[in-house]
């Protein structure tokens, strides 16, 4: 945590806190990342995809508006064309 302090506070003086502050949820992952290779914690299929999805929460956040409409899109058609071909 103390590392993560160091290095996001003279980000935020150059660099707006909104662009910041959600990686401020990167903190989980580094810690179970690092539980996981320095403590030999068990990294479960259960954790690795919450984390999967902590980082894909994050990205989306930090996305542009139009990248985000275009994965929508095509996360949706896909699931339209299984459904389709399920039938």
């Amino acid at each position: 945590m103390a590392r993560q302090l160091r290095i996001q506070y003279p980000l935020i003086s150059k660099y707006p806190v909104s662009g910041i502050a959600p990686f401020t949820f990167l903190t989980p992952l580094f810690g179970v990342a690092s539980g996981g290779l320095l403590l030999g914690e068990p990294l479960t299929p259960m954790l690795v995809c919450a984390l999967t999805l902590v980082g894909t929460g994050i990205y989306l956040i930090n996305a542009e508006p139009l990248t985000v409409y275009w994965l929508f899109l095509a996360f949706t058609s896909q699931m339209a064309h299984q459904i389709e071909f399920s039938q």
